[in-house]
């Protein structure tokens, strides 16, 4: 994974530290000398943000994916001077030429002790990356410091920084940067302002065809009046001399908001008629986020829903006042019949504004938008107040019933702000001649671990907490996740368990989550067969036992391989029905390691390697799949500055593109100390959830009223899993009819589109880290499946020989598919 590498062709030195003032330099990477990296970095000496002499370090990396290594590094060794005593700090001069945020980890060591620092640059600054010797731990040996190691981790763009003059510098002291170099940042910062002046400029006169129009006048007034306080605020802050070249150079970091303002400006008065409405109401797709300020809106699309009976959909409808705010705004549908009489039931919609959630900070890993951001589907609230200039969405979320009948329904969805009427739009909702399942068509392990302080805040008794778990179950099942936990010490639900059963509604149910550290493995191996037994003797008795697993040793490293095995291999003795799962680093999946117990491996996204996919599973292993706070981009997630379409490709082009046996997600109510949500749009919420990850284990939100409100990304997932199911029947239909050669021939015409609507994934997902971002185009594929689903010459209830059972029974009531 590392190789050195040479600026000229000369051999390996030290370099000599140079003094310059009361500071020492370290590397200031003028002379010729070797270094080390990783495969995916490079470097080279360039003129461009030299500090003091004619060369900084350029250090550029590709986007992970393309490489798979997530720590593209660059390695100094043979430090001069190693001896940091009598030294008070280490400093390093970063410009991020770029236009998305740059992370640069800094790294050392003195003996057996490290340390790291993480330091995130702003897109187009300037940063004078500081390290506190204050901050070393007490142990850290600073008489030996011989290598310092800088690296990014998990890029999700290419990477390129310029760095230079790593120097050591007394307690207390000031680093002072030359002139030169000082002006080639400001040139840095000066020309991104002068990018956002012209693009204000483009959007600042009036418009000739709205010469008639108040309220798009009024609302370019507004914008134009907005971005030009900005940006004048910018510019006082980058003239300002009394603030450090760091933070003038920060000051900038305005500058991506304001020009995706004025772009949304942009593209507002370019698709407005002349006539517009003083208020903007159109549709969007659900896969789309849709910001109130800042960002452009998403593409309109028609009001157009398609699903199978027993099953859910879902659209936004957009309002965005232009001159004036509307109060009390709300969104109803009318009544939907088809040509024959035919009607959806009058509570076949749930509608409620997205709320925002305010991200102020970053993700690890992630950069986005920094802002109130939607996500929350406030259905408890029938209404809600947007201020003028804002974009508010709707959520439309349909459900049809398992004896809808099939056919083209037509109504009206109505938009009021009070009892003014806003707009009237025509709905068309199409219903399948066949339906969706029970349970999802993809084994799923994900934990919800509510009721949990504070949520409620006060200690419930064993019968109000069973009836809060009966409540998430519920809420759970319409988005075809079973009601689980993978960390619990052992199932304490089992009425509950068997009626979701008798409701073919039970997913996986994880007995026991299992480890040991490896001087302890007898112990614990005994400790868990007595824990887990009167679990699995009640599991087996209730014919639950086809739904338990095991799951541990979670994301731990080689080390604890052999007890991880100790372990394993006498639990499959004493519990042979029991399958072991584990997302433990072992990305060989058994296949190079001693791990030979484990029944169910689940590497994290990027590390699915299909060749190494099918060696595990000749050896009669499964293997899932995960996503948690990692990965990022490119590849696709599932927290808040990953867009909602993401979801829904995961869980259905990417998993019929890449077939794991399984999906596994840790949390879905990691909420912290937030409270209950009463009111809205704009919610008192901190977005971080574990860690610093924003929304990373909250797929829905608790609402006062004791009801849970599903997330965009939640909904997305769900719709993910119809996806996976439309392409699972269709494969399995166009498999039974290839094999009959009288009925290829006589379907000849249907099993060729069948063939390449299957195809399609391959298009749609080329790649783990490279798939398609078009709702519409992810759309109208999952529409091509359903349709070539109804007009199979095969019925659901064909496929009724195993094909359709998880957990060990039908996802299916397979009378409903007569």
């Amino acid at each position: 994974m590392f190789r050195t590498s040479f600026l000229l062709p000369v051999a390996a030195c030290a370099v000599t530290a140079l003094s310059a003032g009361a500071f020492t330099v370290v590397d200031d990477f003028e002379q010729d000398r070797s270094y080390r990296l990783t495969d995916n970095m490079q470097f080279s000496r360039e003129p461009l943000f030299a500090v003091d002499g004619t060369s900084a370090l350029r250090l550029a990396a590709p986007r992970w994916g393309e490489n798979p290594y997530e720590w593209p590094a660059f390695h100094m060794d043979d430090l001069t001077p190693s001896d940091w005593r009598d030294f008070g700090g280490l400093t390093l001069e970063a410009v991020n030429p770029g236009a998305v945020p740059r992370k640069l980890i800094v790294e050392f060591a003195g003996g057996e002790v490290g340390f790291k620092k993480s330091f995130e640059l702003a897109p187009f600054s300037y940063r004078q990356l500081d390290i506190d010797f204050a901050e070393l731990p007490e142990n850290f040996d600073r008489t030996a410091v011989d290598h310092l190691t800088l690296f990014t981790e998990c890029p999700m763009v290419p990477y390129e920084l310029y760095l230079d003059r790593v120097a050591l510098r007394s307690a207390d002291e000031t680093v002072a940067v030359p002139p030169a170099f000082e002006q080639a940042v400001s040139a840095l910062a000066g020309s991104r302002l002068e990018t956002l002046a012209r693009q204000l400029a483009a959007v600042r006169e009036p418009r000739a065809r709205f010469a008639g129009n108040a309220a798009v006048n009024a609302f370019q007034r507004r914008e134009v009046a907005a971005l030009t306080e900005g940006l004048d605020a910018m510019r006082r802050r980058t003239d300002d001399v009394s603030l450090t070249l760091s933070e003038r150079s920060a000051a900038t970091a305005e500058t991506g908001r304001l020009l995706a303002r004025a772009d949304r400006l942009a593209r507002l008065l370019e698709k407005l008629p002349p006539d517009a409405a003083p208020v903007v109401v159109q549709a969007a797709s659900a896969m789309d986020r849709v910001y109130p300020h800042d960002l452009p809106l998403p593409p309109a699309v028609d009001l157009d829903l398609r699903l199978a009976r027993h099953d859910k959909a879902g659209i936004q409808v957009v309002v965005l006042p232009l001159a004036d705010a509307c109060d009390d705004v709300s969104v109803t549908v009318g009544e939907l019949a088809d040509a024959a009489g035919n009607k959806l039931a009058d509570d076949c919609f749930t509608i409620g504004p997205v709320g925002f959630v305010n991200v102020g900070a970053y993700s690890r890993h992630r950069y986005g938008y920094l802002g109130w951001t939607p996500d929350p589907i406030l259905n408890t609230l029938p209404a809600a107040d947007v201020e003028a200039g804002a974009a508010q969405a709707f959520y439309l979320d349909c459900r049809t019933a398992a004896d809808q009948p099939a056919g083209f329904y037509q109504g009206l969805v109505t938009v009021k702000s009070g009892d003014r009427l806003l707009a009237e739009l025509p709905l068309s909702v199409r219903v399948y001649d066949f339906s969706m399942p029970d349970r999802a068509l993809l084994p799923l392990a994900i934990a919800t671990t509510y009721p949990q302080k504070p949520h409620p805040a006060e200690e419930l008794t064993p019968e109000e907490t069973l009836a809060a778990r009966r409540r998430v179950a519920e809420f759970l099942a319409a988005y075809q996740i079973g009601l689980d936990h993978l960390y619990k010490g052992e199932p304490n639900e089992l009425e509950l368990l068997k009626e979701l059963k008798a409701r073919n509604l039970l997913g996986g149910i994880c007995i026991r989550y299992i480890q040991a550290a490896p001087d302890e493995a007898e112990a614990k191996t005994r400790y868990l067969i007595d824990a887990i037994r009167p679990h699995y003797e009640a599991l087996k008795e209730a014919g639950l036992l086809g739904h338990a697993y095991l799951y541990g040793f979670d994301e731990l490293p080689e080390s604890y391989f052999e007890v991880f095995e100790e372990v394993a291999a006498a639990l499959h003795r004493e519990f042979p029905e029991l399958k072991i799962m584990t997302t433990a680093y072992d990305y060989s999946l058994g296949t190079a390691s001693d791990l030979k117990s484990v029944d169910w491996w689940c590497p994290l996204t990027p590390k699915f390697r299909p060749e190494l996919v099918d060696q595990a599973r000749s050896a009669g292993d499964q293997v899932w799949w995960y996503t948690s706070c990692d990965p990022s981009a490119p590849f696709a997630g599932m927290q808040l500055e990953d867009q909602p379409l993401e979801a829904r490709l995961l869980m259905g082009a990417m998993t019929a593109r890449y077939r794991p046996d399984g999906f596994l997600f840790y949390e879905t109510t990691y909420w912290g100390k937030n409270h209950e949500i009463a009111a809205g749009p704009y919610l008192d919420w901190n977005p971080h959830a574990f860690q610093d990850y924003n929304a990373d284990g909250v797929w829905f939100y608790p609402a006062a009223d004791g009801r849970f409100l599903p997330s965009l990304r939640l909904e997305n997932f769900r719709a993910g899993l119809n996806d996976y199911t439309l392409f699972t029947l269709l494969r399995l239909m166009a498999e039974r009819v290839e094999r009959q050669p009288v009925s290829r021939a006589a379907h000849a015409e249907w099993l060729s589109r069948a063939r390449a609507a299957l195809r399609q994934v391959e298009t749609l997902v080329p790649s783990l880290y490279e798939f398609n971002r078009e709702p519409a185009v992810l759309e109208a594929w999952s529409r091509t499946l359903a349709e070539l689903i109804e007009q199979s010459p095969l019925r659901i209830a064909d496929l009724d020989d195993g094909s359709l059972d998880i957990w060990g029974s039908s996802v299916y009531r397979l009378e409903e598919t007569e």
